[in-house]
Protein backbone atom coordinates (compact mmCIF):
# COMPACT_ATOMS: atom_id res chain seq x y z
CA UNK A 1 0.00 0.00 0.00
CA UNK A 2 1.30 3.49 -0.89
CA UNK A 3 2.49 5.75 1.40
CA UNK A 4 0.18 8.17 0.04
CA UNK A 5 -2.65 6.12 0.65
CA UNK A 6 -1.71 5.40 4.41
CA UNK A 7 -1.87 8.81 5.44
CA UNK A 8 -5.24 8.95 4.13
CA UNK A 9 -6.32 6.15 5.83
CA UNK A 10 -8.35 6.90 8.97
CA UNK A 11 -9.91 4.34 11.93
CA UNK A 12 -13.70 4.17 11.84
CA UNK A 13 -13.96 4.01 15.80
CA UNK A 14 -11.96 7.70 15.77
CA UNK A 15 -13.85 9.43 12.96
CA UNK A 16 -12.80 11.83 10.32
CA UNK A 17 -13.93 14.49 11.87
CA UNK A 18 -12.42 13.90 15.02
CA UNK A 19 -8.93 13.53 13.15
CA UNK A 20 -9.49 16.92 11.34
CA UNK A 21 -10.74 18.50 14.19
CA UNK A 22 -7.76 17.46 16.76
CA UNK A 23 -5.56 19.28 14.10
CA UNK A 24 -7.31 22.92 15.50
CA UNK A 25 -7.90 21.49 18.89
CA UNK A 26 -11.52 20.84 18.90
CA UNK A 27 -13.86 18.13 18.31
CA UNK A 28 -16.15 18.17 15.56
CA UNK A 29 -19.39 15.66 14.83
CA UNK A 30 -21.05 15.92 11.28
CA UNK A 31 -22.83 12.60 10.14
CA UNK A 32 -23.29 13.25 6.99
CA UNK A 33 -19.89 14.74 6.08
CA UNK A 34 -18.35 11.10 7.75
CA UNK A 35 -20.78 9.03 6.12
CA UNK A 36 -19.06 10.40 2.54
CA UNK A 37 -15.62 10.18 4.25
CA UNK A 38 -16.33 6.64 5.17
CA UNK A 39 -17.88 5.99 1.15
CA UNK A 40 -14.43 7.13 -0.08
CA UNK A 41 -12.28 5.55 2.15
CA UNK A 42 -14.26 2.00 1.01
CA UNK A 43 -13.23 2.80 -2.21
CA UNK A 44 -10.03 4.09 -1.73
CA UNK A 45 -9.91 0.33 -0.03
CA UNK A 46 -11.01 -1.45 -2.71
CA UNK A 47 -9.36 0.70 -5.41
CA UNK A 48 -5.71 0.81 -3.31
CA UNK A 49 -5.45 -2.16 -1.34
CA UNK A 50 -7.16 -5.63 -2.66
CA UNK A 51 -7.17 -4.56 -6.32
CA UNK A 52 -3.78 -2.55 -6.31
CA UNK A 53 -2.11 -5.18 -3.74
CA UNK A 54 -2.89 -8.03 -6.39
CA UNK A 55 -1.73 -5.97 -9.43
CA UNK A 56 1.60 -5.82 -7.42
CA UNK A 57 1.49 -9.89 -7.24
CA UNK A 58 0.87 -9.97 -10.70
CA UNK A 59 3.79 -8.06 -11.65
CA UNK A 60 6.30 -9.70 -9.24
CA UNK A 61 5.62 -13.16 -11.33
CA UNK A 62 6.07 -11.15 -15.06
CA UNK A 63 9.22 -10.15 -13.98
CA UNK A 64 10.35 -13.99 -12.65
CA UNK A 65 8.56 -15.31 -15.90
CA UNK A 66 10.89 -12.69 -18.15
CA UNK A 67 13.68 -13.64 -16.30
CA UNK A 68 12.96 -17.49 -17.05
CA UNK A 69 12.23 -16.88 -20.74
CA UNK A 70 15.72 -14.66 -21.32
CA UNK A 71 17.32 -17.90 -19.68
CA UNK A 72 17.70 -20.43 -22.64
CA UNK A 73 18.84 -23.54 -20.50
CA UNK A 74 15.92 -22.35 -18.63
CA UNK A 75 13.07 -22.69 -21.01
CA UNK A 76 15.01 -25.82 -22.83
CA UNK A 77 14.75 -27.91 -19.43
CA UNK A 78 11.46 -26.68 -18.63
CA UNK A 79 9.90 -26.59 -22.23
CA UNK A 80 7.02 -29.68 -22.57
CA UNK A 81 7.71 -30.10 -25.75
CA UNK A 82 10.85 -30.96 -25.71
CA UNK A 83 10.56 -32.62 -22.88
CA UNK A 84 7.86 -34.75 -24.82
CA UNK A 85 10.71 -34.99 -27.50
CA UNK A 86 12.66 -36.86 -25.21
CA UNK A 87 10.02 -39.00 -24.41
CA UNK A 88 8.92 -39.85 -27.88
CA UNK A 89 12.63 -40.88 -28.73
CA UNK A 90 13.19 -43.48 -25.51
CA UNK A 91 10.10 -45.22 -26.51
CA UNK A 92 10.61 -45.60 -30.11
CA UNK A 93 13.80 -47.08 -28.56
CA UNK A 94 12.56 -49.75 -26.59
CA UNK A 95 10.53 -50.62 -28.86
CA UNK A 96 12.99 -51.51 -31.40
CA UNK A 97 12.08 -49.06 -33.88
CA UNK A 98 8.66 -51.22 -35.13
CA UNK A 99 6.00 -48.57 -35.65
CA UNK A 100 2.95 -51.49 -33.96
CA UNK A 101 4.87 -51.45 -31.09
CA UNK A 102 6.05 -48.02 -31.12
CA UNK A 103 2.42 -46.92 -31.10
CA UNK A 104 0.98 -49.00 -28.91
CA UNK A 105 3.32 -47.99 -26.38
CA UNK A 106 2.28 -44.41 -26.82
CA UNK A 107 -1.67 -45.43 -26.48
CA UNK A 108 -0.37 -47.06 -23.40
CA UNK A 109 1.51 -44.18 -22.09
CA UNK A 110 -1.23 -41.25 -23.05
CA UNK A 111 -1.77 -40.32 -19.14
CA UNK A 112 2.54 -39.69 -19.56
CA UNK A 113 1.87 -37.61 -22.76
CA UNK A 114 -1.13 -35.05 -20.81
CA UNK A 115 1.98 -34.38 -18.38
CA UNK A 116 3.27 -32.57 -21.17
CA UNK A 117 0.93 -29.79 -22.40
CA UNK A 118 1.65 -28.29 -25.70
CA UNK A 119 1.61 -28.19 -29.15
CA UNK A 120 3.01 -31.62 -29.80
CA UNK A 121 1.03 -33.01 -26.62
CA UNK A 122 -2.24 -32.37 -29.10
CA UNK A 123 -0.40 -33.30 -32.04
CA UNK A 124 0.24 -37.08 -30.81
CA UNK A 125 -3.15 -36.84 -28.99
CA UNK A 126 -5.25 -36.46 -32.14
CA UNK A 127 -3.00 -38.65 -34.45
CA UNK A 128 -3.96 -41.35 -32.02
CA UNK A 129 -7.70 -40.81 -31.76
CA UNK A 130 -7.60 -41.05 -35.21
CA UNK A 131 -5.87 -43.90 -35.48
CA UNK A 132 -7.71 -45.71 -33.47
CA UNK A 133 -11.00 -44.18 -35.42
CA UNK A 134 -9.90 -46.17 -38.30
CA UNK A 135 -7.75 -49.19 -37.20
CA UNK A 136 -9.59 -49.96 -34.02
CA UNK A 137 -8.67 -49.95 -30.15
CA UNK A 138 -7.81 -53.24 -30.10
CA UNK A 139 -3.95 -54.17 -29.05
CA UNK A 140 -2.92 -55.77 -32.58
CA UNK A 141 0.16 -57.82 -31.01
CA UNK A 142 -0.54 -61.12 -32.71
CA UNK A 143 -0.92 -59.50 -36.08
CA UNK A 144 2.48 -57.71 -35.54
CA UNK A 145 4.29 -60.41 -34.31
CA UNK A 146 2.63 -62.81 -37.01
CA UNK A 147 3.57 -59.98 -39.80
CA UNK A 148 7.29 -59.64 -38.08
CA UNK A 149 7.68 -63.61 -38.56
CA UNK A 150 6.66 -63.13 -42.26
CA UNK A 151 9.63 -60.55 -42.74
CA UNK A 152 11.65 -62.57 -41.41
CA UNK A 153 11.42 -65.39 -43.67
CA UNK A 154 9.89 -67.45 -41.66
CA UNK A 155 8.68 -70.91 -43.75
CA UNK A 156 5.23 -71.03 -44.92
CA UNK A 157 4.66 -74.22 -42.66
CA UNK A 158 5.51 -72.42 -39.70
CA UNK A 159 3.56 -69.47 -40.33
CA UNK A 160 0.93 -71.89 -41.36
CA UNK A 161 1.30 -73.17 -38.08
CA UNK A 162 0.84 -69.99 -36.29
CA UNK A 163 -2.60 -69.08 -37.84
CA UNK A 164 -4.38 -72.81 -37.06
CA UNK A 165 -2.87 -73.18 -33.90
CA UNK A 166 -4.80 -72.05 -30.56
CA UNK A 167 -4.42 -70.03 -28.43
CA UNK A 168 -2.39 -68.31 -30.96
CA UNK A 169 -4.98 -68.53 -33.80
CA UNK A 170 -7.88 -67.63 -31.65
CA UNK A 171 -6.11 -64.29 -30.53
CA UNK A 172 -5.65 -63.65 -34.28
CA UNK A 173 -9.20 -64.37 -34.40
CA UNK A 174 -10.13 -61.72 -32.32
CA UNK A 175 -7.67 -59.07 -33.96
CA UNK A 176 -8.85 -59.40 -37.29
CA UNK A 177 -12.04 -58.85 -36.04
CA UNK A 178 -10.98 -55.46 -34.56
CA UNK A 179 -10.05 -54.10 -37.76
CA UNK A 180 -12.56 -51.58 -38.12
CA UNK A 181 -11.55 -50.91 -42.50
CA UNK A 182 -13.85 -53.52 -43.75
CA UNK A 183 -12.05 -53.73 -46.68
CA UNK A 184 -8.67 -54.50 -44.75
CA UNK A 185 -10.29 -56.91 -42.50
CA UNK A 186 -11.72 -58.87 -45.57
CA UNK A 187 -9.00 -59.20 -47.18
CA UNK A 188 -6.55 -60.65 -44.55
CA UNK A 189 -9.25 -63.10 -43.68
CA UNK A 190 -9.64 -64.04 -47.34
CA UNK A 191 -5.55 -64.67 -47.04
CA UNK A 192 -5.74 -66.46 -44.06
CA UNK A 193 -8.34 -68.98 -44.44
CA UNK A 194 -7.31 -69.49 -48.32
CA UNK A 195 -3.97 -70.54 -46.85
CA UNK A 196 -5.06 -72.68 -43.98
CA UNK A 197 -8.13 -74.55 -45.42
CA UNK A 198 -9.95 -73.41 -42.49
CA UNK A 199 -12.86 -72.89 -44.65
CA UNK A 200 -12.91 -75.98 -46.05
CA UNK A 201 -12.84 -77.88 -43.39
CA UNK A 202 -15.67 -75.85 -41.81
CA UNK A 203 -17.87 -76.52 -45.32
CA UNK A 204 -16.78 -80.16 -44.74
CA UNK A 205 -18.05 -80.67 -41.69
CA UNK A 206 -20.77 -78.16 -41.63
CA UNK A 207 -22.02 -80.59 -45.34
CA UNK A 208 -21.50 -83.67 -42.89
CA UNK A 209 -23.99 -82.31 -40.26
CA UNK A 210 -26.71 -81.25 -42.78
CA UNK A 211 -27.12 -85.07 -44.16
CA UNK A 212 -27.38 -86.28 -40.67
CA UNK A 213 -30.89 -84.04 -40.78
CA UNK A 214 -33.17 -86.30 -43.11
CA UNK A 215 -32.35 -89.07 -40.54
CA UNK A 216 -33.11 -87.03 -37.34
CA UNK A 217 -36.14 -85.40 -39.11
CA UNK A 218 -35.07 -82.17 -38.49
CA UNK A 219 -37.94 -79.73 -37.75
CA UNK A 220 -38.56 -76.21 -39.60
CA UNK A 221 -36.97 -74.41 -36.55
CA UNK A 222 -34.02 -76.36 -35.91
CA UNK A 223 -33.31 -76.50 -39.67
CA UNK A 224 -33.15 -72.30 -39.50
CA UNK A 225 -31.62 -72.18 -36.18
CA UNK A 226 -28.53 -74.61 -37.31
CA UNK A 227 -28.38 -72.63 -40.37
CA UNK A 228 -27.45 -69.57 -38.75
CA UNK A 229 -24.98 -71.54 -36.76
CA UNK A 230 -23.38 -71.95 -39.65
CA UNK A 231 -23.44 -69.01 -41.52
CA UNK A 232 -23.09 -66.76 -38.36
CA UNK A 233 -21.03 -68.77 -35.92
CA UNK A 234 -21.81 -67.57 -31.97
CA UNK A 235 -21.81 -71.08 -30.55
CA UNK A 236 -18.53 -72.90 -29.37
CA UNK A 237 -16.59 -74.66 -32.04
CA UNK A 238 -18.47 -73.40 -34.94
CA UNK A 239 -17.12 -70.20 -37.23
CA UNK A 240 -19.70 -68.43 -39.45
CA UNK A 241 -18.99 -68.69 -42.94
CA UNK A 242 -20.25 -65.26 -43.56
CA UNK A 243 -19.36 -63.60 -40.03
CA UNK A 244 -15.92 -64.93 -40.07
CA UNK A 245 -14.87 -66.31 -43.81
CA UNK A 246 -16.94 -63.08 -44.90
CA UNK A 247 -17.74 -66.06 -47.84
CA UNK A 248 -19.74 -63.11 -50.44
CA UNK A 249 -20.39 -66.00 -53.37
CA UNK A 250 -21.94 -68.41 -50.95
CA UNK A 251 -24.00 -65.46 -49.14
CA UNK A 252 -25.22 -64.75 -53.02
CA UNK A 253 -26.56 -68.29 -53.85
CA UNK A 254 -28.18 -68.96 -50.57
CA UNK A 255 -30.42 -65.53 -50.98
CA UNK A 256 -31.39 -66.58 -54.13
CA UNK A 257 -32.04 -70.23 -53.88
CA UNK A 258 -36.06 -71.20 -53.82
CA UNK A 259 -35.53 -73.81 -50.94
CA UNK A 260 -33.37 -71.79 -48.75
CA UNK A 261 -36.39 -68.58 -49.26
CA UNK A 262 -39.25 -71.23 -48.63
CA UNK A 263 -37.44 -72.43 -45.53
CA UNK A 264 -37.08 -69.04 -43.79
CA UNK A 265 -40.18 -67.48 -45.31
CA UNK A 266 -42.58 -70.11 -44.78
CA UNK A 267 -44.45 -68.63 -41.80
CA UNK A 268 -45.00 -65.09 -43.78
CA UNK A 269 -46.44 -66.49 -46.98
CA UNK A 270 -49.48 -67.68 -45.55
CA UNK A 271 -50.10 -64.50 -43.99
CA UNK A 272 -49.17 -62.86 -47.60
CA UNK A 273 -51.93 -65.13 -49.19
CA UNK A 274 -54.40 -64.38 -46.88
CA UNK A 275 -53.97 -60.64 -47.13
CA UNK A 276 -54.55 -61.48 -50.63
CA UNK A 277 -57.56 -63.57 -50.48
CA UNK A 278 -59.05 -60.94 -48.32
CA UNK A 279 -58.45 -58.24 -50.85
CA UNK A 280 -60.11 -60.36 -53.50
CA UNK A 281 -63.32 -60.98 -51.19
CA UNK A 282 -63.90 -57.11 -51.08
CA UNK A 283 -65.76 -57.79 -53.90
CA UNK A 284 -69.18 -58.57 -52.15
CA UNK A 285 -69.31 -55.33 -50.70
CA UNK A 286 -70.29 -52.18 -52.42
CA UNK A 287 -67.87 -50.35 -54.85
CA UNK A 288 -65.25 -53.14 -54.08
CA UNK A 289 -64.55 -54.48 -56.87
CA UNK A 290 -61.75 -51.38 -57.13
CA UNK A 291 -59.46 -53.21 -55.06
CA UNK A 292 -59.99 -56.91 -56.93
CA UNK A 293 -59.37 -55.33 -60.14
CA UNK A 294 -56.02 -54.11 -58.71
CA UNK A 295 -55.47 -57.80 -57.81
CA UNK A 296 -56.26 -58.88 -61.03
CA UNK A 297 -53.93 -56.13 -63.07
CA UNK A 298 -51.04 -57.09 -60.99
CA UNK A 299 -51.32 -60.97 -61.27
CA UNK A 300 -47.87 -60.86 -62.66
CA UNK A 301 -46.15 -58.80 -60.08
CA UNK A 302 -47.64 -61.11 -57.57
CA UNK A 303 -46.29 -64.14 -58.84
CA UNK A 304 -42.84 -62.75 -58.82
CA UNK A 305 -43.36 -61.90 -55.45
CA UNK A 306 -44.01 -65.58 -54.48
CA UNK A 307 -40.78 -66.39 -56.66
CA UNK A 308 -38.37 -63.94 -55.43
CA UNK A 309 -39.66 -63.41 -51.72
CA UNK A 310 -40.83 -67.25 -50.95
CA UNK A 311 -39.41 -69.22 -53.46
CA UNK A 312 -42.41 -71.07 -54.13
CA UNK A 313 -42.41 -71.46 -58.00
CA UNK A 314 -45.10 -73.53 -58.16
CA UNK A 315 -48.16 -70.82 -56.74
CA UNK A 316 -46.52 -68.68 -59.23
CA UNK A 317 -47.21 -70.25 -61.90
CA UNK A 318 -50.76 -71.52 -60.81
CA UNK A 319 -51.70 -67.66 -60.68
CA UNK A 320 -50.75 -67.46 -64.30
CA UNK A 321 -52.50 -70.23 -65.10
CA UNK A 322 -55.78 -69.90 -62.92
CA UNK A 323 -55.42 -65.87 -64.84
CA UNK A 324 -56.04 -67.83 -68.39
CA UNK A 325 -58.93 -69.98 -66.61
CA UNK A 326 -60.69 -67.92 -64.02
CA UNK A 327 -60.59 -64.58 -66.02
CA UNK A 328 -62.24 -62.13 -64.16
CA UNK A 329 -64.54 -63.98 -61.27
CA UNK A 330 -63.43 -62.90 -57.80
CA UNK A 331 -65.54 -66.11 -56.21
CA UNK A 332 -63.51 -68.45 -58.06
CA UNK A 333 -60.26 -66.18 -57.12
CA UNK A 334 -61.71 -66.62 -53.45
CA UNK A 335 -61.75 -70.19 -53.73
CA UNK A 336 -58.68 -70.61 -55.56
CA UNK A 337 -57.12 -68.36 -52.95
CA UNK A 338 -58.53 -70.37 -49.71
CA UNK A 339 -57.51 -73.86 -51.33
CA UNK A 340 -53.86 -72.70 -51.57
CA UNK A 341 -54.00 -71.39 -48.07
CA UNK A 342 -55.60 -74.68 -46.37
CA UNK A 343 -52.91 -76.30 -48.55
CA UNK A 344 -49.34 -74.30 -47.19
CA UNK A 345 -51.01 -74.73 -43.58
CA UNK A 346 -51.26 -78.26 -44.14
CA UNK A 347 -49.29 -80.07 -41.03
CA UNK A 348 -47.41 -82.38 -43.49
CA UNK A 349 -46.48 -79.57 -46.10
CA UNK A 350 -43.25 -77.87 -44.90
CA UNK A 351 -42.14 -82.09 -44.16
CA UNK A 352 -42.71 -82.83 -47.69
CA UNK A 353 -42.71 -79.68 -49.92
CA UNK A 354 -39.71 -77.54 -47.80
CA UNK A 355 -37.68 -79.17 -45.39
CA UNK A 356 -36.75 -82.43 -48.04
CA UNK A 357 -35.91 -80.27 -50.65
CA UNK A 358 -34.06 -77.16 -48.23
CA UNK A 359 -31.70 -80.58 -46.67
CA UNK A 360 -30.89 -81.00 -50.41
CA UNK A 361 -29.99 -77.98 -51.90
CA UNK A 362 -28.09 -77.30 -48.60
CA UNK A 363 -26.18 -79.92 -49.09
CA UNK A 364 -25.20 -79.40 -53.05
CA UNK A 365 -24.56 -75.62 -52.16
CA UNK A 366 -21.93 -76.62 -49.88
CA UNK A 367 -20.33 -79.32 -51.33
CA UNK A 368 -20.06 -77.26 -54.92
CA UNK A 369 -18.40 -74.19 -52.78
CA UNK A 370 -16.01 -77.03 -51.21
CA UNK A 371 -15.08 -78.11 -55.15
CA UNK A 372 -14.24 -74.54 -55.80
CA UNK A 373 -12.09 -73.82 -53.16
CA UNK A 374 -10.07 -76.70 -53.23
CA UNK A 375 -9.56 -75.98 -56.97
CA UNK A 376 -8.25 -72.39 -56.77
CA UNK A 377 -5.26 -71.25 -56.79
CA UNK A 378 -3.88 -71.13 -53.52
CA UNK A 379 -2.27 -67.90 -51.71
CA UNK A 380 1.22 -67.94 -51.31
CA UNK A 381 3.20 -66.53 -48.48
CA UNK A 382 3.40 -63.53 -49.99
CA UNK A 383 -0.12 -62.45 -50.27
CA UNK A 384 -0.73 -62.55 -47.09
CA UNK A 385 2.31 -59.92 -46.64
CA UNK A 386 0.79 -57.55 -48.98
CA UNK A 387 -2.53 -58.10 -46.97
CA UNK A 388 -0.89 -57.56 -43.72
CA UNK A 389 0.81 -54.57 -45.39
CA UNK A 390 -1.92 -52.80 -46.39
CA UNK A 391 -3.18 -52.20 -42.54
CA UNK A 392 0.33 -51.73 -40.96
CA UNK A 393 1.23 -49.01 -44.06
CA UNK A 394 -0.94 -46.92 -41.59
CA UNK A 395 0.71 -47.52 -38.39
CA UNK A 396 4.34 -46.98 -40.54
CA UNK A 397 2.93 -43.78 -41.65
CA UNK A 398 1.47 -42.60 -38.51
CA UNK A 399 4.51 -43.30 -36.53
CA UNK A 400 6.54 -41.20 -38.99
CA UNK A 401 4.34 -38.49 -38.96
CA UNK A 402 4.76 -38.81 -35.07
CA UNK A 403 8.48 -39.15 -35.38
CA UNK A 404 8.91 -36.61 -37.61
CA UNK A 405 6.78 -33.78 -35.91
CA UNK A 406 8.65 -34.50 -32.48
CA UNK A 407 11.97 -33.99 -34.36
CA UNK A 408 10.87 -31.06 -35.70
CA UNK A 409 10.37 -29.32 -32.69
CA UNK A 410 13.19 -29.85 -30.97
CA UNK A 411 14.60 -28.53 -34.37
CA UNK A 412 12.48 -25.24 -34.72
CA UNK A 413 13.32 -24.80 -30.36
CA UNK A 414 15.67 -21.52 -30.92
CA UNK A 415 13.67 -19.99 -33.15
CA UNK A 416 10.41 -20.74 -31.51
CA UNK A 417 11.93 -19.17 -28.38
CA UNK A 418 12.97 -15.59 -30.29
CA UNK A 419 9.23 -15.78 -31.51
CA UNK A 420 7.67 -15.82 -27.62
CA UNK A 421 10.47 -13.50 -26.41
CA UNK A 422 9.36 -10.57 -29.27
CA UNK A 423 5.32 -11.53 -28.76
CA UNK A 424 6.07 -11.58 -24.71
CA UNK A 425 8.60 -8.06 -24.70
CA UNK A 426 5.73 -6.60 -26.08
CA UNK A 427 2.95 -7.80 -24.13
CA UNK A 428 5.62 -7.14 -21.01
CA UNK A 429 5.80 -3.37 -22.20
CA UNK A 430 2.05 -2.64 -22.04
CA UNK A 431 2.37 -3.73 -18.66
CA UNK A 432 4.93 -1.58 -17.59
CA UNK A 433 3.47 1.29 -19.20
CA UNK A 434 -0.12 0.84 -17.77
CA UNK A 435 1.25 0.05 -14.02
CA UNK A 436 3.58 3.08 -14.78
CA UNK A 437 0.91 5.20 -15.41
CA UNK A 438 -1.33 4.21 -12.63
CA UNK A 439 1.38 4.68 -10.27
CA UNK A 440 1.73 8.37 -11.35
CA UNK A 441 -2.21 8.73 -11.21
CA UNK A 442 -1.87 7.95 -7.63
CA UNK A 443 1.58 10.41 -7.02
CA UNK A 444 -0.30 12.73 -8.58
CA UNK A 445 -4.22 12.60 -7.17
CA UNK A 446 -3.30 11.96 -3.74
CA UNK A 447 0.40 12.75 -3.15
CA UNK A 448 0.11 16.25 -5.06
CA UNK A 449 -3.49 16.76 -5.33
CA UNK A 450 -5.40 15.74 -2.51
CA UNK A 451 -2.80 15.43 0.22
CA UNK A 452 -0.91 18.91 -0.24
CA UNK A 453 -4.61 20.64 -0.74
CA UNK A 454 -5.67 19.23 2.70
CA UNK A 455 -2.39 20.40 4.42
CA UNK A 456 -2.80 23.62 3.04
CA UNK A 457 -5.81 24.34 4.07
CA UNK A 458 -5.11 22.43 7.38
CA UNK A 459 -2.05 25.53 8.01
CA UNK A 460 -4.19 28.11 6.92
CA UNK A 461 -6.88 27.04 9.79
CA UNK A 462 -3.81 26.41 12.32
CA UNK A 463 -2.49 30.10 11.09
CA UNK A 464 -5.64 31.37 11.94
CA UNK A 465 -6.41 29.90 15.22
CA UNK A 466 -2.79 31.31 16.42
CA UNK A 467 -3.22 34.47 15.20
CA UNK A 468 -6.57 34.73 16.49
CA UNK A 469 -5.89 32.68 20.07
CA UNK A 470 -4.99 36.57 21.56
CA UNK A 471 -8.46 37.39 21.34
CA UNK A 472 -10.01 34.18 22.75
CA UNK A 473 -7.33 34.75 25.82
CA UNK A 474 -9.02 38.42 26.13
CA UNK A 475 -12.52 37.33 26.31
CA UNK A 476 -11.80 34.90 28.54
CA UNK A 477 -9.85 37.22 30.64
CA UNK A 478 -12.64 40.17 30.47
CA UNK A 479 -15.33 36.69 31.87
CA UNK A 480 -13.36 35.78 34.16
CA UNK A 481 -13.09 39.44 36.13
CA UNK A 482 -16.62 40.70 35.76
CA UNK A 483 -18.31 37.03 36.36
CA UNK A 484 -15.94 37.04 39.55
CA UNK A 485 -17.07 41.11 41.09
CA UNK A 486 -20.42 41.00 40.21
CA UNK A 487 -20.85 43.76 38.66
CA UNK A 488 -20.26 45.67 35.14
CA UNK A 489 -19.47 49.10 34.75
CA UNK A 490 -20.65 50.35 31.42
CA UNK A 491 -16.78 51.22 30.46
CA UNK A 492 -16.40 47.34 30.92
CA UNK A 493 -19.74 46.26 29.39
CA UNK A 494 -19.25 48.14 26.27
CA UNK A 495 -15.14 45.94 26.03
CA UNK A 496 -17.00 43.28 26.95
CA UNK A 497 -19.31 43.32 24.60
CA UNK A 498 -16.52 43.58 21.79
CA UNK A 499 -14.57 41.18 22.93
CA UNK A 500 -17.76 38.94 22.58
CA UNK A 501 -18.36 40.06 19.09
CA UNK A 502 -14.42 39.53 18.50
CA UNK A 503 -14.81 35.53 19.85
CA UNK A 504 -17.57 34.79 17.77
CA UNK A 505 -15.75 36.06 14.49
CA UNK A 506 -12.81 34.53 15.58
CA UNK A 507 -15.39 31.09 16.07
CA UNK A 508 -17.08 31.51 12.34
CA UNK A 509 -13.37 31.69 10.88
CA UNK A 510 -11.92 28.49 12.56
CA UNK A 511 -15.72 26.81 11.31
CA UNK A 512 -15.09 27.77 7.90
CA UNK A 513 -11.49 26.56 7.57
CA UNK A 514 -12.75 23.24 9.36
CA UNK A 515 -15.34 23.45 6.38
CA UNK A 516 -12.94 23.70 4.04
CA UNK A 517 -11.04 20.77 4.75
CA UNK A 518 -14.05 18.42 5.37
CA UNK A 519 -15.18 19.77 1.98
CA UNK A 520 -11.97 17.71 0.45
CA UNK A 521 -13.64 14.72 1.46
CA UNK A 522 -16.84 14.97 0.12
CA UNK A 523 -18.00 12.60 -2.50
CA UNK A 524 -18.99 14.76 -4.89
CA UNK A 525 -15.45 15.94 -4.97
CA UNK A 526 -14.25 12.62 -4.38
CA UNK A 527 -15.95 10.48 -6.75
CA UNK A 528 -13.98 11.90 -9.84
CA UNK A 529 -10.91 11.64 -8.60
CA UNK A 530 -11.54 8.02 -7.45
CA UNK A 531 -13.41 7.34 -10.89
CA UNK A 532 -10.03 8.85 -12.93
CA UNK A 533 -7.71 7.02 -10.65
CA UNK A 534 -9.86 3.51 -11.54
CA UNK A 535 -9.63 4.37 -14.75
CA UNK A 536 -5.93 3.62 -15.09
CA UNK A 537 -6.15 0.78 -12.33
CA UNK A 538 -8.69 -1.22 -15.34
CA UNK A 539 -6.39 -0.69 -17.93
CA UNK A 540 -3.53 -1.83 -15.82
CA UNK A 541 -5.63 -4.98 -15.00
CA UNK A 542 -6.89 -5.65 -18.60
CA UNK A 543 -2.93 -5.34 -19.88
CA UNK A 544 -1.67 -7.73 -17.14
CA UNK A 545 -5.11 -9.81 -18.35
CA UNK A 546 -3.55 -9.96 -22.25
CA UNK A 547 0.16 -11.20 -20.37
CA UNK A 548 -1.59 -13.90 -18.51
CA UNK A 549 -3.62 -15.33 -21.16
CA UNK A 550 -0.30 -15.55 -23.00
CA UNK A 551 1.44 -17.25 -20.45
CA UNK A 552 -1.08 -19.65 -19.87
CA UNK A 553 -1.66 -20.36 -23.96
CA UNK A 554 1.95 -20.96 -24.58
CA UNK A 555 4.87 -20.06 -21.53
CA UNK A 556 2.65 -21.93 -18.56
CA UNK A 557 5.92 -24.07 -18.26
CA UNK A 558 8.19 -21.13 -17.25
CA UNK A 559 4.83 -19.32 -15.15
CA UNK A 560 5.32 -19.60 -11.35
CA UNK A 561 2.40 -22.60 -10.13
CA UNK A 562 0.52 -19.86 -8.26
CA UNK A 563 0.01 -17.16 -11.62
CA UNK A 564 -2.52 -20.69 -12.61
CA UNK A 565 -4.02 -20.67 -9.56
CA UNK A 566 -4.75 -17.01 -9.82
CA UNK A 567 -6.20 -17.12 -13.15
CA UNK A 568 -8.83 -19.50 -12.12
CA UNK A 569 -9.27 -17.62 -8.83
CA UNK A 570 -9.29 -13.93 -9.38
CA UNK A 571 -12.82 -13.59 -10.15
CA UNK A 572 -14.10 -15.62 -7.09
CA UNK A 573 -11.39 -13.56 -5.11
CA UNK A 574 -11.87 -9.73 -6.36
CA UNK A 575 -14.75 -9.43 -8.97
CA UNK A 576 -14.32 -8.53 -11.74
CA UNK A 577 -12.31 -4.98 -12.83
CA UNK A 578 -14.59 -2.41 -11.51
CA UNK A 579 -15.79 0.39 -14.00
CA UNK A 580 -17.32 2.23 -10.82
CA UNK A 581 -16.54 2.42 -7.18
CA UNK A 582 -19.43 3.65 -6.06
Amino acid sequence: MTDQYKNLQVKRRKGIGGVIGSILGRNISNKDIEKDIERVLQSFEQLLGTRSEALKRRDSRRIETAKALQDESTFMARNPNLALVGFIQNTLRISNRSPVVFLRNLRTQVPVIRRYPGELCTYILNELAAAEAQLGETDFGALAKLHSEIESGKSEEHIVGLLKTPPGSIQLDKEIAGIRDRKVRNKIRAVRAALTDDEVTYLERYQKQVRSWQQRGISPQDAIRETKVFLNGGVPGYLGLLSHFHDEELEERLKSNPAFLALFRHESMPIYLTRLRDKVATYEREGGWEDFDDYYRNIPRISKVFIEEFGNTKIADLLKWEKKRIRENPKAWVEFLDKEIREVTAPGYLAEHVIGPYIFALYSIFGQRIAELKARKKPELADLKDALDSFFGFYKKLARKIIKKAASMRRDARSELKKLRKAYDILNNRCTDALFNFSMAQIKILHQDLKNEMLRRARNARDFARVTQKYIEKFKQIMGSDVAAASVSPYRGAALLFSAERSYWVAQGITANLRSIRSLFSWDKMSKKIDELNTYLVIAEKRFDELDKFIKENLQFLAPQQLIKDQTRRLDIHGRPATRTA
